[in-house]
């Protein structure tokens, strides 16, 4: 008897396996057809680990604005680039890693981190063009042409309406741009 004044019995499945619907369609599979080799199962990740990599990545990059330090980026990009593997067409976690990039504009020269941040900031406008900030990114990296830094800017501002991130390029091109 448990503490409740319940009796606990025994589990009559426990032999069977534990994985659910794969399983049982393997095991029918068998059934109707044993000779045939097993079907390839694809490896999916629930929404809510996908939420949890993109909030460690998240977490570890904003240690690493904070900081500084190396293995903070380090563990930002690996938990982003899981996120990515498992969910290809994420745009805002493809500029995610563009702004961790970019984030390194204070500690490096921006021959290294310029390439990388606009690789991902382009990625992520390739999945979905009215990604915030993917034009952000693209906003802060531009140096030379003040017209398309404002243009993308603006772009990224009317985007992402509720991103401090974003908000704050037009001003900061404008500001530059005098």
């Amino acid at each position: 008897m448990s503490k409740t004044g319940l009796r606990l019995q025994s589990n009559a499945w426990s032999g069977l396996p534990q994985n659910g619907a794969g399983d049982a369609a393997e095991g029918i599979r068998q059934a109707i057809c044993p000779a045939a080799d097993s079907l390839p199962t694809a490896k999916t990740v629930s929404h809510v680990e996908l939420d949890l990599r993109l909030h460690r990545g998240l977490y570890h990059s904003t240690l690493y604005v904070n900081r500084g330090r190396k293995e903070d980026f380090e563990a930002a990009a690996e938990a982003f680039g899981r996120v990515l593997e498992a969910a290809p067409r994420r745009a805002d976690v493809a500029a995610e890693l563009g702004r961790l990039h970019l984030a390194r504009f204070g500690s490096a020269p921006p021959e290294e981190f310029a390439p990388a941040a606009r690789k991902w900031a382009l990625q992520a406008l390739d999945i979905d063009p009215r990604c915030a900030r993917g034009w952000a990114v693209l906003a802060a990296l531009e140096t030379v042409d003040y017209r398309r830094k404002l243009e993308c800017a603006l772009r990224g501002a009317a985007f992402g309406e509720r991103d401090a991130f974003c908000q704050a390029q037009p001003s900061l091109a404008i500001g530059r741009s005098s």
